[in-house]
């Protein structure tokens, strides 16, 4: 696979909160990771109609990325503002501890191809949307699927409109 060049929007190392805390791996790994190989993958799963988010790297993710067109740059703004919101307000001893904002890392283009990418933090667990679908809610038959096929879901999950 050849190496891709990219713009690297994002902000400086300096920039970056202090290396000291649960985080510090995955963001290290994020500040390291070869662009070219990530945009690689973002194009091949393109390619294939794959979702526009996946962990990477893809044998034993470490950081999620997810890539799109202009608006992903206004959802890693947002995605930015709402963590240090939320740091800011845990240290303060203002906010529950059970909200909980995945942090961005990294966010740049592909000068090649336009695809805005975001770097963030890993979050395991379920899709929530497959966790809503996952209960027998009274739906019409027509929404149901509609959103079945668009998410994925199947019968096995708990969904058999």
């Amino acid at each position: 696979m050849a190496t891709t060049s990219v713009e690297v929007r994002s902000a400086s190392v300096t920039d970056m909160p202090p290396v000291t805390d649960e985080n510090a791996e995955a963001r290290t790994f994020a500040l390291e990771a070869s662009l070219g190989g990530i945009c690689d993958v973002v194009w091949a799963r393109m390619c294939e109609g794959k979702a526009p988010h996946f962990g990477y790297p893809l044998g034993h993710p470490v950081i999620t990325v997810k890539h799109g067109g202009p608006w992903r740059q206004a959802e890693a703004d947002m995605q930015r503002l709402a963590w240090q919101w939320a740091r800011d307000e845990h240290q303060a001893g203002r906010c529950s501890p059970g909200i909980y904002i995945p942090e961005a890392f990294r966010t740049f283009t592909d000068p090649h191809t336009n695809i805005f990418v975001i770097i963030m933090e890993l979050v395991k667990g379920t899709v929530l949307a497959k966790s809503v679908y996952a209960y027998p809610w009274d739906v019409p038959p027509t929404c149901s699927a509609r959103w079945s096929a668009r998410l994925g879901c199947t019968a096995e999950m708990g969904r058999g409109h």
